[in-house]
């Protein structure tokens, strides 16, 4: 059960980075208002910040579901929790080290 809200929080941050991603992307993020401006801020700082734990979190569960309850459907259900946050991660990180190199902080 709880791996299932895991999922879809993980899948819902995931369409957030990607959204995140193309906009930054596509455009320039000093041509929308503040508040659109703080809302991919929220999103490419909090995204870390919730998807490590459950990444961590669901392939512990995905682990112990293979090797105790010899569980072989789990295997894809791992490749999935492996990929999705994974993923995730890379475009968040990848949209953060863009805003690093252009505000000429490094």
């Amino acid at each position: 059960m709880i791996v299932n809200i895991l999922r879809v929080l993980t899948l819902l941050l995931l369409v957030l980075a990607v959204i995140t991603f193309s906009v930054n992307h596509l455009y320039d993020l000093k041509e929308f208002p503040e508040d659109v401006t703080y809302f991919f801020s929220v999103i490419v700082i909090g995204s870390p910040v919730l998807v490590i734990p459950s990444l961590i979190a669901m392939v512990g569960i995905d682990l112990f579901s293979i090797i105790k309850l010899k569980s072989a459907k789990h295997w894809k259900w791992l490749g999935l929790d492996l990929f999705v946050p994974l993923l995730t991660l890379f475009l968040t990180f990848s949209v953060l080290k863009n805003w690093i190199d252009s505000s000429g902080m490094v």
